[in-house]
């Protein structure tokens, strides 16, 4: 099921963050962006999601994520819900923030980190959860990537600095599973050229949703009169 984004909005107001503004731990208060990715996750199934400056998308979808995979767990399904980074210090902030929002919800919550070793080039994380569920966070690129058991929800953060495409972890996508991809879309980025034409593509069933610099509320400046 898709989690309703009156749910996550009420949710999210009753917890704490990290503030990205001066590092500060405080109420969070979604912003526009975090409300319409919320709302985007109820009317599609796969969503490709770009913007030009930081505006907690991730944040919002490590909530997403956390609660759905909770909210399936408790009523006895078994599933998988997988985050991909470009970088493991990237991966481990996704999975350490999943895990405070657990905590602060329902009472449990930690990453569990498996190194790397032999002929994998990054280590692997996962939250479990109380019915077997698991939310599990990958390295692109990483020859166990595709992670054989399958997954029920997949999301692809900053797409444009993979080494290569999702060749290697869609495989293991279950069919018509929710798909979230987000990232900045840098042409000079390894996988840049690859993000940009999947961006143009209109036959890869992805909504796509932009946040302009502009639209940024942080980032304007009353008009001066006379200018």
């Amino acid at each position: 099921p898709a989690v309703p984004s009156g749910w996550l909005y009420q949710i999210a107001c009753g917890l704490k963050i990290t503030q990205l503004d001066g590092g500060a731990t405080s109420d969070w208060i979604p912003n526009r962006e975090q409300i319409a990715v919320w709302r985007a996750g109820e009317e599609h199934v796969r969503r490709y999601i770009t913007k030009s400056r930081r505006r907690g998308i991730s944040t919002a979808l490590d909530l997403e994520d956390a609660v759905w995979t909770k909210w399936v767990d408790e009523k006895g399904h078994r599933v998988r819900c997988g985050v991909v980074l470009h970088r493991e210090d990237n991966l481990k902030e996704r999975m350490v923030q999943m895990a405070s929002f657990l905590r602060q919800l329902y009472g449990f919550g930690s990453v569990r980190e498996e190194k790397a070793s032999g002929e994998f080039t990054s280590s692997t994380f996962a939250i479990d959860f109380p019915n077997g569920s698991e939310i599990f966070g990958l390295t692109a690129g990483a020859s166990d990537s595709s992670r054989s058991e399958g997954a029920q929800r997949m999301r692809y953060e900053e797409y444009a600095f993979y080494r290569g495409g999702i060749g290697s972890i869609s495989p293991s996508v279950s069919l018509n599973a929710p798909e979230t991809i987000v990232t900045t879309i840098d042409i000079g980025a390894p996988n840049g050229i690859k993000a940009r034409d999947m961006w143009r593509d209109e036959t890869n069933a992805y909504a796509k949703i932009f946040f302009p610099f502009e639209a940024a509320r942080e980032y304007r400046v009353k008009p001066t009169p006379g200018v």
